[in-house]
């Protein structure tokens, strides 16, 4: 059974243990060069991710007339983008993770895997050319498209210790516990929150080691708490509420438009922030919906938000994968019971020089 997981404290971001809690001698990595054709083709065994959430959500598609409701209630709030209220329930967030989830856990599955982003992020042992661990920080990931994309490649491509959090404004704690709950019985795998310190008698050397944490924090405060504690005597007055330095990839999907809806000043102030503290090396993942529905409005003038992040990162960054519209298409053998969408996305991959 998985443990109930609890909120990590402030400045969350400290670098996982090897078993039995002693820090593990990492290799020098091999950095691979990123791949930049991002095929269309998805792999066939991205459909085990629609099995694994049919069966992590099993008594949800029990009551479908209940969960129609209240999924028409979420799609309202969605349409009229007014995010704070579309995940202001557990109902809410339960109904939006079973419809709207999958499609995008398949399709962040593919990006990922596709570009070999997990072997970019941590490289490979050169020795046994193994990719390595790492660790990311997903930004609006709560709903966990992000963290069911990331243990499918984990599995896929067979790498163990990948580390992940995810940091929401709603509040997804149980969701999380559901899907580590799925991954442990269904995927083989043995996901733990970062905090639990596990005996090293009860690992299961069998299964991929796979870290999984959900902080609730509005992201946007992380500029507040920086601007707080600028500095005292060349050190921070305020420890920060997220340490991005300690991440090797940091994600933003399908929740930039969302940041910059809520404000577009405290937004580019994030950006600047990440620019600022994240260490050489690490690699910033952009997707959004392709289109005018990502037009961000300036003053009296509209620009794509592609256009507004090669701006805001053309210091520090450089762009290694760049597509402006792409899609992902669901195979027409993926079953699943209700919707899956083909998506038309956008999509920037930056690595901090």
């Amino acid at each position: 059974m998985p443990q109930k997981s609890s909120r990590p404290t402030k400045g969350y971001g400290g670098r996982g243990t090897a078993k039995g809690g002693r820090s593990a001698p990492r290799p020098t990595p091999m950095l691979p060069q990123i791949t930049t054709v991002l095929s269309e083709e998805p792999d066939p065994t991205e459909r085990d991710l629609l099995t694994l959430v049919q069966s992590i959500f099993r008594p949800l598609f029990a009551a479908p007339v209940a969960l129609a409701a209240t999924i028409q209630t979420v799609k309202k709030s969605l349409f009229e983008r007014d995010y704070l209220n579309a995940f202001s329930l557990p109902e809410y967030l339960r109904a939006y993770v079973v419809r709207w989830s999958p499609s995008r856990a398949l399709c962040y599955a593919h990006v990922i895997d596709r570009l070999d982003i997990l072997a970019a992020a941590g490289g490979r042992d050169p020795a046994t050319d193994e990719i390595l661990p790492s660790r990311w920080l997903c930004i609006g990931g709560g709903a966990g498209g992000e963290v069911l994309a990331l243990a499918w490649n984990a599995r896929k491509h067979a790498v163990s210790g990948v580390d992940v959090t995810a940091v929401d404004i709603a509040d997804w704690a149980d969701v999380f516990d559901d899907i580590r709950g799925g991954l442990d019985r269904k995927w083989d795998m043995q996901p733990t929150a970062d905090h639990e310190c596990q005996d090293a008698d009860a690992v299961d050397s069998a299964k991929l080691e796979f870290t999984m944490d959900f902080r609730e924090l509005d992201i946007l405060d992380a500029t507040c708490a920086a601007e707080a504690g600028a500095s005292v005597d060349g050190e921070p007055a305020v420890e920060p509420l997220v340490d991005f330095s300690s991440f090797d990839v940091i994600t933003s999907l399908f929740t930039t438009n969302e940041l910059f809806a809520q404000s577009r000043v405290r937004t580019m102030k994030l950006l600047s922030l990440i620019t600022e503290t994240a260490k050489p090396g690490t690699l910033f993942l952009v997707i959004e919906s392709a289109g005018s529905y990502s037009d961000i409005t300036v003053g009296s003038r509209t620009f794509p938000l592609h256009f507004l992040l090669d701006h805001a990162l053309e210091m520090g960054w450089k762009c290694v994968h760049k597509n402006d519209a792409t899609w992902f298409r669901v195979p027409e053998d993926f079953k699943y019971p209700l919707q899956l969408e083909n998506m038309r996305f956008f999509v920037r991959l930056y690595r901090k020089l």
